[in-house]
């Protein structure tokens, strides 16, 4: 459970990585538009880290009650990471600045790593793991891209993303987690397969790759029955469920069926659909669950720090009324209603793509327009 005391320092680019990311999430989708680059590339390499990242550089610290430690690293990483992707858009090589970045990153969390807070920092602590791992393969020129990929996307963005749920998810629904002293089981088996999974990359055999991918499955639906059991203990005093765990839920959909269709994909090799098990997962589980988050966290941050000293003194507004819950809801329901159009319409060209991705660029652009007017408030306070 995060505790915010009066000791609790808030980083301000945290805001702005998140902002960050959904730019980046923009421009691979610029990217998949016009055929230019590698748009899942731009993705797991840009987008992921700056939300994984920008978020952790403030959570971490926060679930061990701790301030945080060496704030000045958060500057030094931003622009490491803004620099490679400087040398990355100019088809350059961005390793050497990628990996200090990351290593950089990896430094913050260790210094920030004070006392044992429970079972989730774990989960942060191994996704930060592959993290550093992926960047190290990008630093020696690894060629296989999807061993690269995969260590983003499979061990950093789904090991992070389990351990933030099992955090938030009781937090926000006001609901006791089921398992709640286990999950270490959970991450034990998820980081195993994961080792594995990435071997079968790393040897490119599909039959191994299809084996260890159903036991990645496997973890995800453990996942989905202990938040299913925690949900159905009814014991919340809300009624219904809070908006962030409705996003939560809508891409842990997603993240099955992306995962489920990249199985098929790898036993029968059927690559036809590979496409479709990408842009569910980077277009789909990914950015619904950004946007979940951030709806809490980032007026979080300002009401806190601008109008937490005020309370009682004077009325302040709540956090509904500085982040409107329509803008969550608009958002989520455009970018579902494009995906389902843009992977419906993976194999055609011209005014069907076009007309789904400016959509989907309209949900995420919803979102952001708030995000920044409470960003730049954040950083004025």
């Amino acid at each position: 459970m995060i505790e915010v005391t009066e000791k609790t320092t808030f980083v301000k680019l945290t805001p702005l990585y998140i902002i960050l990311g959904l730019l980046f999430l923009l421009l691979s989708l610029t990217q998949r538009g016009i055929g230019w680059g590698d748009y899942t590339a731009t993705v797991l390499y840009f987008s992921v880290p700056s939300v994984v990242v920008g978020v952790l550089f403030q959570l971490y610290p926060v679930l061990q009650g701790i301030p945080s430690k060496l704030q000045a690293l958060t500057y030094l990483h931003l622009l490491l990471f803004l620099s490679s992707f400087c040398l990355y858009i100019l088809e350059l090589s961005f390793g050497v600045p990628y990996f200090l970045s990351s290593l950089i990153y990896m430094v913050y969390i260790l210094f920030n790593t004070r006392r044992y807070s429970g079972q989730v920092q774990l989960f942060f602590l191994v996704g930060s793991v592959f993290y550093l791992l992926a960047s190290y393969f990008i630093l020696v020129g690894e060629t296989n891209q999807f061993l690269v990929k995969h260590t983003l996307a499979v061990g950093f963005l789904l090991t992070v993303s389990f351990g933030g749920i099992y955090l938030l998810l009781p937090m926000l629904q006001l609901e006791r987690l089921y398992f709640s002293n286990n999950i270490w089981l959970h991450l034990s088996f998820h980081t195993f397969f994961t080792i594995d999974f990435l071997i079968s990359w790393k040897r490119f055999s599909f039959q191994h790759i299809y084996i260890s991918g159903l036991l990645i499955l496997a973890t995800l639906l453990f996942h989905l029955f202990i938040l299913y059991k925690t949900l159905s203990r009814r014991e919340s005093p809300l009624k219904g469920l809070d908006p962030s765990i409705r996003a939560f839920l809508l891409s842990l959909i997603m993240l099955t069926t992306a995962l489920v269709v990249g199985v098929l994909s790898a036993g029968s090799q059927d690559f036809s659909i590979l496409k479709l098990h990408s842009d569910v997962l980077l277009y789909g589980f990914f950015p619904i669950l950004t946007l979940g988050a951030s709806y809490h966290i980032i007026p979080f941050m300002l009401w806190w720090k601008g109008f937490a000293p005020k309370l009682g003194k004077e009325k302040v507004p709540t956090l509904k009324e500085l982040f409107p819950e329509k803008f969550l809801e608009i958002s989520l329901l455009l970018i579902s209603f494009s995906l389902f159009g843009m992977v419906g319409s993976l194999f055609l060209k011209g005014i069907v793509q076009i007309f789904f991705s400016i959509t989907y660029a309209l949900g995420i652009m919803l979102f952001l327009l708030p995000s920044l007017r409470l960003s730049y408030k954040f950083l004025k306070a």
